[in-house]
């Protein structure tokens, strides 16, 4: 087995211990585990045995640790899932842009009637903010908006 030792200071293994028992986050408290198990000489089949992990996995968290250092047990690789509406991108803002949607609900349904991605409103409301596209209604209400605004206004003179 191959043996990467690894050194920790006294605050490292109180962060590895209230990490591996409270973290919500499964792969940051097999991380902790690891490292701490390593530290205290357990081999790699031991704590394989003890975590269910395998070689390959336990020798990549502790070369993180190795290179990183304790903040590498809070990296999880995930990087959030890619939307649907990512694919037609330029399609949709460009169809929103010709021809806008009324409300979020109107834009569901012409995406959906137009390129067939079942989407949420929340999902939706989203891509526009990210876009800088509007619907009608949001359009109307920053016209409002600035209309309000320009009304108090005061001079000095």
């Amino acid at each position: 087995m191959n043996k990467l030792e690894i050194e920790l200071t006294e605050e490292e293994i109180k962060i590895l211990k209230k990490e591996m028992k409270k973290n919500p986050n499964e792969k940051v408290r097999n991380k902790a585990k690891v490292l701490y198990l390593r530290y205290y000489g357990y081999t790699e089949r031991e704590i394989i045995q003890k975590t269910d992990l395998t070689l390959c996995t336990i020798l990549k968290y502790v070369k993180a640790f190795i290179q990183n250092g304790i903040t590498s047990i809070y990296t999880t690789g995930y990087k959030g899932q890619q939307s649907k509406l990512n694919v037609y991108k330029e399609e949709i803002i460009k169809e929103f842009e010709n021809n806008p949607p009324q409300t979020r609900a109107e834009a569901v349904s012409k995406v959906r009637e137009l390129f067939g991605i079942e989407t949420s409103i929340t999902a939706i409301g989203n891509f526009l903010k990210k876009t800088g596209c509007r619907t009608k209604n949001q359009e109307a209400s920053l016209q409002r908006q600035k209309k309000n605004t320009n009304k108090y206004s005061w001079t000095f003179n």
